[in-house]
Order: structure tokens, then sequence, then C-alpha cells
């Protein structure tokens, strides 16, 4: 008989009572994991071994033991604070290059522009290089503010994204508008365009320039381009109408009759002339070598053939056609554009229409007022036209070499102008959808963490860039890790080597919930019935020394 297992039972209830109170005096720590006492019986044992009839000699503590069960999420306000839902822990550099872990995922930046934790322990992760992030990298602390990369949003030019959409416009074009009065187009004349609207492009530098289109509705053309509509395949190219045309002005004989050198050309003139009708005209200008209508055009062009000394009226309608990029179709309609740029570019206007090149039956002809393009409707007012490519140079968006692909006339490349789903219809003009894929340069204005823990960093100009992703890690026992403190654990023999992962990748990594963190998984109510359940033990225990001293009592009393 002794007071061994009554003392040892107390010792192991206040163990315990100990626990249950460390736990309930951190039921309001971030990432707190409750621990629990675990006991094991006593027995006496010689070399030989014990009988079968030992009495144990009482309890000790065999272990106290974290529960790494999930805690609940709260809300905050803070974009850093994070919380993980599910397995996992934070890697927190030591600041000697070590790594300690945590689940409290109280965050902030500090004067470097770090992570940290409250105690000022950095955050770790992979860091984004250019804004990718190159999976699989060893995890270094995450600055946010690195002063050796790009603190600004790079700036995107029209027309240079990855998907190079350009600008993407649905319109309604009105189909009971008549022909402008004013032929040719002029930006500055309301009577020569339909209708109009704009938009801001943005160059490779990021400056903003206003795009306008202009849309002049077409009438069906007359003279040699109906020709060409009503003689499939007899008028070849473009240079053939332009070419009629200008014979059937009267702006090319005299020229080509005094060129000794291109005697092909002057035949080609006096055949033009005495054909009776604009097709029969078409037709033998089609039998003629590409030279010879090269040398005919250029004369002509020399000798100052143009609209305005067409020598009649129907000559006058085909030339206008012509230069306007006219169709013998009917739901037709020229797009005309300027660009407007910003204070200190030179120029500060450019309209587009100068000096542009018009596509007419298969070849590509200049004219001094040349359209962005022409739309083509069906019967039931849907566009049937294919997307518009626009070339605006440097020099006309007035920041010269600033400008590359797919802005620059020198790249011979331009960005789409893409009118699908636009409608004629009877009903006003309207711009249902106006966008485009450039934007400015932009300055770092905030930042969240996404689930699979990439930090995307928001910038003024309303673009994301990746600057870093956390990185979580796990272990095959957590039991294992060895507390530190201030809520974090330390790798230990029994814990088994950290394994990492990204947030969400696999059954053993949680996600990461940003403006949240986890609360303590102490469940107060279970702890207050321990510690009524461990307090009747150690009253029970107490109760079992007293007996012991109360019949120790009794023999010594006995005479």
């Amino acid at each position: 008989m002794g007071f061994q297992q009554g003392l040892s039972g107390l010792n192991a209830s206040s163990k315990s009572l100990d626990t249950i109170g460390n736990n309930i005096a951190n039921s309001g720590t971030v990432g707190f994991k409750g621990g629990s006492a675990q006991f094991a019986d006593v027995f006496a044992a010689s070399l030989s071994g014990a009988g079968s009839a030992s009495v144990g000699i009482g309890a000790k503590v065999a272990g106290i033991v974290q529960q790494f069960t999930q805690g609940n999420i709260s809300v905050t306000n803070n974009p850093l604070d994070t919380a993980i839902n599910g397995g996992g822990f934070f890697q927190m550099d030591d600041g000697s290059g070590g790594t300690i872990y945590a689940r409290n995922g109280q965050f902030q930046l500090d004067k470097d522009g770090f992570i940290v934790s409250p105690q000022g322990l950095r955050l770790k992760g992979i860091a984004a290089v250019d804004g990718v992030i190159a999976t699989g990298s060893p995890a270094v602390p995450l600055r946010l503010f690195d002063p050796t990369q790009s603190l600004s949003g790079t700036p995107q030019a029209t027309g240079a994204s990855t998907a190079a959409t350009g600008i993407q416009a649905n319109v309604n074009l009105d189909s009971r508008l008549a022909v402008p009065a004013t032929v040719p187009f002029d930006y500055r004349d309301p009577t020569s365009y339909n209708q109009s609207t704009a938009t801001t492009i943005y160059d490779s530098l990021g400056n903003p320039h206003t795009y306008s289109m202009y849309f002049v509705k077409v009438a069906p053309a007359t003279g040699l381009v109906a020709a060409e509509n009503a003689t499939a395949g007899t008028v070849q190219t473009a240079t053939d109408l332009a070419l009629a045309t200008e014979i059937a002005a009267g702006d090319v004989g005299a020229q080509e009759a005094s060129n000794a050198v291109a005697t092909q050309a002057t035949t080609l003139v006096a055949t033009v002339l005495a054909a009776a009708t604009p097709a029969a005209a078409a037709t033998a200008i089609s039998g003629f070598a590409a030279a010879a209508k090269t040398q005919a055009i250029t004369d002509a062009q020399a000798a100052g053939a143009t609209l305005a000394n067409a020598t009649s009226y129907a000559d006058k309608a085909v030339a206008a056609a012509l230069s306007t990029g006219a169709s013998s179709a009917a739901n037709n309609w020229n797009v005309f554009a300027t660009v407007t740029n910003p204070s200190g570019a030179s120029p500060t206007f450019t309209d587009l229409s100068q000096g542009g090149t018009v596509t007419l039956g298969g070849g590509a002809v200049s004219y001094s007022t040349a359209p962005l393009g022409n739309l083509i409707f069906g019967p039931s007012g849907a566009i049937t036209s294919a997307t518009l490519v626009a070339v605006v140079s440097a020099a006309q968006l007035g920041y010269p070499g600033a400008i590359n692909t797919p802005l620059g006339s020198a790249a011979g490349t331009g960005f789409k102008v893409d009118f699908g789903g636009s409608t004629q219809y009877g009903a006003p003009f309207a711009v249902n959808a106006m966008l485009q894929d450039g934007f400015s340069s932009g300055t770092l204005a905030g930042f969240n963490i996404g689930k699979d823990g990439i930090v995307l960093g928001r910038y003024t100009n309303g673009q994301t860039k990746a600057v870093g992703q956390v990185v979580l890690a796990n272990f095959r026992n957590p039991q294992g890790l060895q507390p530190l403190g201030d809520n974090r654990w330390a790798q230990s023999p029994t814990s088994g080597e950290a394994i990492t992962g990204e947030p969400g990748s696999s059954g053993q990594y949680g996600v990461l919930q940003a403006s949240g963190l986890e609360d303590s998984n102490v469940d107060l109510t279970a702890e207050l019935v321990n510690m009524i359940t461990q307090q009747r033990a150690y009253q029970a225990n107490a109760q079992t020394i007293k007996t012991v001293d109360s019949i120790l009592q009794t023999l010594v009393n006995l005479r």
C-alpha cells in the first residue's frame, strides 16, 4: 500500500488541467491548434518480468498532442490576411536562411516591401519575373515592391494582345439614310458623311490617341464600276477600272500621244477611246499587258487627271465612286478614319484618308481620299464583309520611333477593326459596343491573393500582373512538429521532411482565402466539460491519498 498511485494521478490530472487551461487561454489566438493530454498506465517490473497479478503503480502523461483540425474562417478588411482552408502550413523565413512553419495568416508589408508576420518573419513563396511564375522554383521571401523589377503596369498597343483583337465595334447603320450630298469625304464637312463615332487607341508606350471613324453611305456605282459587276471576270484589276475612268474623263489622250516610249500604252488608249461602251472599254483594257496599263495610269496622273477636271457629270460620278472605294452592290458603307493625338505630340491630328489606298477588283489603287474599308450588308441587314485592317504610322501618331507593330506602318501590319455583328436596319444609328485591347501604363494600386496562392498586383490602368505565389508545406506527421510559440512550429525528426506544393494542388494542400483568418480550433464547450472531468479526477486521486493516509494512521495507532 502506498501513495504512488494517487500521487501519479494528481500529477496526470494537473498536467491535463494545464493543457485545458492553455487551450482556453488561446481560444482567441489566430491559427492556434488545441492540444490534449494523453495518458499511459505505469507498472513496476523486474528483469524477469511482472507477474500476472501485478498491480499498477499509477499513471503518467504519455504526451501532449496538438490537434490539427480545421478552424473556422473569419473575414477581415486586410487584403493580405490569408487563411488556409485545408492542410498545410505557411513557410516563414527565420532570418538566417532556415524555415519555420505557421498557420497564422496575419500578414502585412514591411518597409522593404516584403510580406511579413506580426513578428517580422517573411512569408516565403515563388517570386514572379515580369509576371511569370516558374513553377517548382525554390521558395524565397515574397517581395511585392521589388526595386529590381518594374513597379509600373506595362502598356499594350492596340492590336498587340495575344488574340490581336484590335478594335471590336458593333454598330447599327440606318438603312433609311440617303447618300451624303457632298463628295468626296471631308471630315471637316458633316454633309460628306452620315455618322461618326470614336474610341481611344494606345501606342506601344501607352500614349492615348482618339481614333474617329466616319460612316459614308455609298450609292450603287455607275459607269465602269457597274460594268465590273455586270461583266464578271471581264475587268481584271482595279488598274483597269482606274485607267478606263481616266480615259473616259478625257485626261489621258494628249499626254499618252506624246509618249514615244510606251507605244503599247498609246495603242491601249486609242483602243479604249474607240470602245462604244464602258464594258467594251473594260474588255479591251484586259487584253493589254500590265506594263502598258501602269504606264497609261502614270501618264494620266502626271497630266493632272483628277475628279475636278473630268469632262462630264457621268465621268465625275464614276471617278468619285472609284476614289471612295465604291462597289456596285447596294447596302454598302465606306468607313473613313482620323486620329487625334494628345498634347505634346506632333502632329496633333491626322486625316488617315489622305494618301491611302483602296482595293477594288483584286488590286490596290492610290487615291487622294481613301476609306479605311468598306462595310457590306446582306438583304437581312447582317454584315457580310470581312474584318478591316487599320495601319497608323509612328509619324501619324506624333511619336516617331516609339511605335512598332502593330501600329507602325514600317512593319507592314496593322490592327484589326472588326465590325462583326453590326447591322444595317431601319433604325437610328447606334453604337452597341466599342472595345479595344490596348491600354496605358499604370502604377501599382493594390494586391489580391488568389485561392491558388498567386499574388496579383492591381494597377491603375485596370490590369493585373502576378507578383509571386505562396507555396505551402506539409508533413507526414504534423503532430511531430516542435512548437516554438508565437503560432510557429519547427520541423523535427518525428515530423518528417517538409513536402511543398501549390495551394489546392492536391488533397494535402488546402486552398487560400484572402481577407480571412483561421480561428483557433478550440471548442470552449468541450474544454469546459474536460475541465470538470479532470477536476473530479483530481479530487478522486486526492481522496485516494487521504484514504491511504487514514489506513496508515490506523496501523500506527494499533497497540
